[in-house]
């Protein structure tokens, strides 16, 4: 984790309900990292919205994702 969420990083936002446990940060860069896990042992498909924006992922059984975005350049990692 800390690879991605750097020293002085802010929790913007977490959920612990449901198969996908998810936490979402926001670097001093302005960068905004979401890790999410499937508590699942089958795949799950959940959508991610920031921003006026969004994009859906499936993530499989027991896997943990990290996604990256900087909200001024509109990518994605």
């Amino acid at each position: 984790m800390s690879k991605f969420v750097n020293p002085g990083a802010k929790r913007v936002k977490s959920n612990n309900s449901g198969d996908i446990e998810n936490v979402a940060f926001r670097n001093t860069d302005g960068t905004f990292v979401l890790l999410a896990f499937n508590k699942s042992n089958a795949s799950r498909y959940f959508k991610v919205r920031h921003g006026g924006k969004q994009f859906g992922y499936t993530i499989s059984g027991g896997s943990l994702v990290t996604f990256i975005w900087n909200p001024n350049s509109g990518s994605r990692e």
